[in-house]
């Protein structure tokens, strides 16, 4: 399966006039991210948040109506732009590289430098693996009889589910589940772990839980599934969440519980390669984390939405951020400054020192970067 890395990196062999091959299976072109990815999530997530907000509004004033939803339409759109994104960033790309070659079909190994692609051979002195991944199906009796969907066959219903039940609480499950909601399905989570979102820590799983709840999402954590079976039209779900067995019945069924890397059938042992579990050592960093409350964000306070917060991590040596958790309505513009600021290298307090134009969603880093010294509660609106 040919993921971005892979089509970049043909891109810039090209641009060294070095003869490339690509080899995808599985998915077209442009792999995860363009066909069952980010593109189709992230069209179907702002076409639930046009929904959400006209139909509520914080403002007294204002008379919010649920517009009409033909959801179909919707992923037919949703279908022709990442038919469009395919052909302009992949399909269109290859005719304007001369050196490379696509071929469809699976690679294995057989030799360090040697490749078999459905029967034929090919040799090469570098080879880059980017195969992506694709859902991990957990061990759950019954689960192979029920037609289950993944984050793959979801995006191809054309009909709104009316109930969808979700295994998993990652960020793909949350962000179908958001987006589904919002649209207009009955959503459940069932999650094994003690909280959503589970490798994050507490003070973020639980501010979303919280938003999520109020807008209408099921969420259970802790649970077991135990089966699942098809009854008539609709599929049953039994599993135990703290002590107690519990049936709940769903139009549809989606397994989000993780990945796994498409690697099974590369046998890369042949060429020496190692897989390891690629976790982060953690390492004896002093740090100090502060919490900004987007109730404290100018911005957030005249939008009359001040859910969620903005969290930064310094090392209290060097003044250096080493993190940021963000949580807030359009919170991901302001991952790039965090972004930046970790790149080069930028002292917190020249964060502070930095313009930020009063009354943007960006105000906030330098309001919670000076919230590490100072108490910005007692800071009149303009003063920072």
């Amino acid at each position: 399966m040919l993921q971005d890395a892979a089509f970049a990196s043909a891109i810039k062999a090209n641009n060294q006039e070095l003869k490339t091959l690509i080899v995808n299976g599985g998915l077209p072109l442009g792999g995860t991210c363009v066909n069952v990815g980010c593109v189709p999530s992230k069209v179907l997530i702002r076409a639930g948040e046009s929904i959400h907000k006209a139909s509520h509004s914080p403002f007294r004033g204002i008379m919010p109506n649920k517009p009409q939803v033909n959801f179909k339409e919707i992923i037919l759109e949703t279908k022709e732009l990442v038919a469009d994104m395919q052909k302009r960033k992949y399909l269109d790309l290859l005719e304007g590289l001369p050196f490379v070659k696509v071929i469809d079909g699976f690679a294995k190994f057989i030799g360090d430098h040697t490749i078999e692609v459905e029967g034929e051979q090919y040799e090469g002195l570098k080879v880059i693996i980017a195969a992506g991944a694709s859902t991990s199906i957990p061990p759950i009796e019954g689960l192979d009889t029920v037609p289950y969907l993944t984050n793959i066959s979801l995006f191809e219903l054309e009909e709104l589910p009316a109930s969808l039940v979700i295994l998993g609480a990652g960020y793909i499950a949350l962000e179908i589940a958001q987006a589904y909601n919002r649209l207009g399905s009955q959503v459940t989570i069932l999650q094994r772990s003690a909280a959503i979102l589970s490798k994050q820590s507490k003070d973020v799983s639980h501010e979303l839980t919280k938003h999520l709840c109020d807008d209408g999402l099921t969420i259970q954590t802790e649970t077991t599934v135990n089966k699942v079976w098809k009854d008539g039209e609709t599929i049953k779900i039994n599993y135990c969440h703290k002590g107690t067995v519990v049936t709940i019945t769903a139009s549809h069924l989606l397994v989000a519980t993780g990945t796994k890397p498409n690697t099974d059938r590369l046998k890369q042992d042949k060429a020496g390669v190692k897989v390891d579990d690629k976790e982060a050592e953690q390492k004896d960093i002093p740090f100090q984390a502060t919490t900004l409350p987007l109730t404290e964000v100018p911005r957030s306070i005249a939008a009359l939405d001040t859910r969620g917060f903005i969290k930064l991590i310094r090392n209290t040596e060097t003044d250096l951020l080493i993190g940021a958790r963000i949580v807030a309505p359009e919170g991901s513009e302001l991952a790039m400054e965090i972004s930046l600021a970790i790149k080069y290298k930028i002292p917190v307090h020249e964060l502070v020192s930095m313009f930020h134009p009063y009354l943007t969603l960006s105000e906030g880093i330098k309001l919670a970067a000076l919230s590490f010294t100072m108490d910005v509660h007692k800071m009149s609106c303009c003063s920072s």
